[in-house]
Order: structure tokens, then C-alpha cells, then sequence
């Protein structure tokens, strides 16, 4: 019988209400980093072992997509318990220029855009979307953005790859 264990470390950038960065971390795997860019968090200081849906899915296909850490930032910073409606999302500058802070200084994170096609009827949200990409389209990063896939490759194994 064997025993085995690993750590998961959560670090939480936050003020009040409002998430900057959620920073998952696998202790002792070797693998790379990336920054994984969300629409809106659900995780602040007070709840910092929260885990939703999308963290939930992205920790359990950590290793099998080589990460070793992620940096998990939104284009919404106000913390929400349940999805939030259209009129609810405001825009932020102060979170928005975190993020570009971040991609610009990636050095070798791989990015990920993981925030889909929700809210995508709202002016805010696809305005911060474009100006997301042109941010990234005039980095160094433009060359490491990525998004995840789910792939079969036989009847036996499906998973998770990044694609760029």
C-alpha cells in the first residue's frame, strides 16, 4: 500500500468585493504556467477555498494539460454568487488594466481565453473582449494564447489539450 500526497495552493488577490487574480498552484509538479483569462469571479478573501465550476474543471485537467500553475484572472472583477445578469456587470478599469499588467509582463505564461460566448448581446462585455485581444495582439504574448479543447482520440480516451 502506498500513500501519497500533494498540495494545492490558492492565493486570492482581492479588495472588498472585487477579485483581481486567483492563483492555483500544484506543490511539487513540475509543469508550466499560464494565466487564464475568465468573464467574472465567485471567489473573494472571505471564501478563498471556494471552487466553481470552471476552477473545478481546470484543477482536475491541471496536470493532463502540463500546468503547474495558473493565474486565474476575469474581465469582471465583482464577485458574484450566482451568474450574474447583463445589467449587473460594470466595468472596471482599475481590474482591466491588472490584466493587461499581467499579460504584458507573462514573460513565458502561456494565456488562455476561456471566456467563451457569454454575454456576448452585452456592449460592455465585447468591448472589454476587443480590447482584450488588441492588448494581446501588441504583446509578446500574442504567440502563447491559447484556448482549451476537449478531444477523443479513441473510444477509450478523451481529454483536455490547449489549443492554440
Amino acid at each position: 500500500m502506498e500513500s501519497k500526497k500533494e498540495q494545492l495552493i490558492t492565493e486570492v488577490v482581492y479588495q472588498g468585493n472585487h477579485t483581481y487574480e486567483i492563483k492555483k498552484t500544484i506543490d511539487g509538479f513540475k509543469g508550466d504556467k499560464a494565466i487564464l483569462i475568465g468573464l467574472y469571479p465567485t471567489v473573494d478573501g472571505d471564501n478563498i477555498t471556494k471552487i466553481d465550476s470552471t476552477q473545478l474543471h481546470l484543477i482536475n485537467h491541471m496536470k493532463e494539460l502540463g500546468l503547474n500553475e495558473v493565474r486565474i484572472m476575469n474581465l469582471y472583477s465583482e464577485v458574484f454568487d450566482r451568474k450574474p445578469t447583463t445589467s449587473q456587470l460594470t466595468y472596471d478599469k482599475e481590474n482591466f488594466e491588472y490584466i493587461i499588467q499581467a499579460v504584458n509582463t507573462a514573460g513565458e505564461y502561456k494565456l488562455i481565453i476561456a471566456y467563451g460566448s457569454s454575454h456576448s448581446s452585452n456592449k460592455i462585455t465585447n468591448t472589454l473582449k476587443k480590447n482584450l485581444l488588441e492588448a494581446i495582439s501588441n504583446s509578446k504574448a500574442k504567440d502563447r494564447v491559447y484556448q482549451i479543447s476537449s478531444v477523443r482520440i479513441s473510444d477509450k480516451f478523451s481529454g483536455e489539450i490547449l489549443k492554440k
